[in-house]
């Protein structure tokens, strides 16, 4: 199956369990691929729900679509917790209710069984993987924000007499015309950038010891 037609398929569940997602989907020309499963494993980094599994998933038989949600439980990536949000919604009781109790298992969370409060979880905590080793965060029970302030610190400017003498209008009036062709993004960040992400506990330590 080609690129485009993975995303075919994958693209609408994403979307429609996680309205937060669906700018990117909209404006993305690449492929949807799972960004990586939590707990460690980077091993089929781009790994997907099959287009047969994503098929089952809206089976005429309440029982076959179960089924196909344990198939992707077993995945826990963010695609595989997109589409268990999304069969909250399911018209069959028993499988909004199966639904619930994957959900609970693969991301160690009890929400309910609250289509919207799922999806504002999975809106605030879908981002929460470690910067360094890319292990998906929402499972453990510790991890660590890393925020650094970047600011510039110019050297200290001694003023003189000929200084103060010189006519400097023309000096400020290139910086001026030199800011304006300047975005504001990039203004800031010539004096001051914040970065923020996040750390498992076994990266965290291996930062600290690389940059103290």
């Amino acid at each position: 199956m080609g690129a485009e037609a993975q995303k075919a398929t994958c693209a609408p569940c994403l979307a429609e369990a996680v309205p937060a997602f669906a700018p990117a989907l909209a404006r993305s020309a690449e492929p949807i691929y799972a960004l990586v499963p939590w707990g460690g494993d980077t091993k089929g980094r781009e790994a997907m729900i099959p287009e047969s599994t994503l098929k089952r998933l809206k089976d005429s038989d309440p029982i076959k679509r179960c089924k196909a949600m344990d198939s992707v439980a077993k995945k826990a990536h963010p695609d595989a917790v997109a589409c268990l949000i999304e069969k909250l919604g399911d018209t069959a009781g028993a499988v909004r209710v199966h639904a619930r109790r994957l959900l609970k298992q693969v991301t160690k969370v009890d929400l309910g069984a609250s289509r919207s409060e799922w999806t504002r979880w999975w809106q605030m905590y879908a981002s929460r993987a470690c910067r360094v080793c890319g292990r998906w965060l929402f499972a453990h029970k510790l991890y660590y924000a890393v925020k650094t302030d970047i600011t510039a610190e110019p050297r200290e400017i001694v003023l003189n007499e000929e200084d103060l003498a010189k006519d400097h209008q023309a000096e400020i009036d290139r910086l001026c015309r030199e800011l304006c062709a300047t975005s504001k993004e990039e203004a800031q960040d010539e004096v001051w950038v914040r970065l923020e992400y996040f750390l498992c506990t076994a990266c965290k330590k291996k930062f600290v010891r690389e940059m103290r």
